[in-house]
């Protein structure tokens, strides 16, 4: 158990490389039935890098990758979100793909960022959210989702396991 589900006392939940990638197939799924062309894949690091090379891979499109950190000055990120806004073009379709929206928090400031940056550039784009995995009632809902997690639960990725 984390130290941090040990001091709030909550479940620990594993979820296991399979599940990950059936989860992120599932998304896939969903995702690729609205039959939506995406120009690019904006992939949240950490931990939403992985599910964002997947289906980078999948769709045949680029990705951009950010480290979006709440507690950190992302002016680098805020960068690299302007330069993608300056390179689109009206009704590019663009996907944000996350692992896990806890709150909500990360995904409403990078959707916030790119919004201001596609604006001040005077693009009109439409974006997606999709993230594998959401608890219920976040600040911003994702369009996609591989599943709905339980919010008395702490996640632990494959990828963070001990």
């Amino acid at each position: 158990m984390t130290i941090l589900a040990e001091k709030i006392n909550i479940n620990n939940i594993e979820i296991s490389w399979e599940e990950f990638e059936n989860d992120t197939k599932n998304m896939y799924d969903k995702i690729n039935n609205a039959n939506t062309q995406y120009t690019v894949i904006l992939g949240i690091g950490r931990g939403g890098l992985i599910p964002a090379v997947m289906l980078s891979h999948m769709f045949g499109i680029p990705l951009v990758p950010i480290v979006w950190k709440q507690e950190t000055n992302n002016a680098a990120n805020a960068c690299i979100l302007k330069n993608l806004a300056q390179e689109m073009v009206d009704n590019n379709n663009i996907l944000i793909i996350d692992d896990i929206s806890y709150s909500g928090k990360t995904m409403k400031a990078v959707l916030e960022t790119l919004s201001m940056w596609l604006t001040a550039a005077d693009k009109k784009c439409n974006i997606t959210i999709a993230t594998v995995y959401e608890k219920k009632n976040p600040k911003i809902k994702s369009n996609f989702i591989g599943r709905l997690l339980n919010d008395d639960d702490f996640y632990v990725f494959p990828w963070e396991a001990d």
